[in-house]
């Protein structure tokens, strides 16, 4: 039995040669409909025969070149839903990939730094230097230098608040792991285990955090910290006011539809033919 790729790249062939381009992933979708809209015809419980496929892809095919198919158009809506909701969330989860393996980079560098001894100074200031750009990468504390030159003064504005902010966070940064994490301490945490060290650095930095927030809810600090609680709400509200907007129209819209399909249908106005209703109520 061909597998489903081939089915799928047999319809998308055949749509082409009737002058229509799809997807893969609506093809896909289409086939999976007819399948389960037509249990009797294409029984899963058993393997599907050479001319089972062929009528499936014969039907899909058709199923995707109607023209004017208002079924066809809410497929259409519902795939392209579907694929932006998989590639939003792709990117969200590639930015996550990007980020914990940047902090498992920074955490190696930490770990494999390896201090003659207790009072080798020039390398016990450099691991600190590493610990402290590990905090501040942990919470993009540093993204302080703008990557391109702005053209109005309003945006150069902007770039030297934003430089401003970047720096209070990385004086915040610098504050709390010197109260965490005094540089008197760097000689016990050179002893440690891999491990252990590892584990340290991720607790440093939960402690670190917490301490901005609390100087952010007190209004002492938080610099280029997020106002995630608020910021969800913000989006919450404006999402709602959207989406009640929206269902307003709709409803009104639908409203709408259905006295015309009664009045045509009632009524039978001259320029109204059965088919037009028929394709109406479609």
């Amino acid at each position: 039995m061909p597998t489903l790729e081939v089915v799928v790249r047999d319809i998308c062939t055949g749509c082409a040669k009737a002058g229509v381009k799809v997807t893969e992933v609506l093809a896909g979708y289409v086939a999976r409909l007819i399948i389960e809209g037509n249990p009797a015809d294409y029984d899963l419980r058993r393997e599907l025969r050479a001319d089972d496929i062929n009528r499936l892809v014969t039907q899909s095919i058709s199923r995707l070149v109607e023209k004017n198919s208002p079924a066809l158009e809410t497929v259409k809506m519902q795939v392209g839903f579907d694929c932006c909701y998989v590639a939003l969330e792709e990117d969200i989860n590639r930015r996550k990939r990007a980020r914990a393996e940047q902090s498992r980079e920074l955490q190696r560098a930490i770990i494999n730094v390896r201090p003659k001894n207790g009072s080798d100074f020039d390398a016990l200031t450099g691991l600190y230097r590493q610990i402290f750009g590990y905090l501040a990468a942990h919470y993009d504390a540093t993204r302080d230098s703008p990557g391109v030159l702005r053209a109005t003064e309003a945006e150069r504005l902007d770039v030297t608040a934003a430089a401003e902010n970047g720096r209070n966070a990385e004086r915040e940064v610098a504050a709390a792991l010197e109260s965490v994490f005094p540089r008197i301490g760097l000689k016990s945490f050179i002893m440690l285990a891999p491990d252990q060290k590892r584990a340290q650095l991720e607790e440093m930095a939960n402690i670190v955090l917490g301490i901005r927030l609390f100087n952010r809810e007190i209004g002492k600090g938080g610099a280029l910290l997020d106002p995630i609680e608020e910021d969800a709400t913000v989006a919450a509200r404006t999402l709602l006011t959207t989406l009640q907007t929206e269902a307003t129209e709709i409803e009104e819209l639908c409203l709408d539809y259905q006295q015309t399909l009664v009045y045509s249908a009632h009524e039978r106005p001259a320029a109204v033919t059965d088919a037009m209703v028929q394709r109406w109520a479609a």
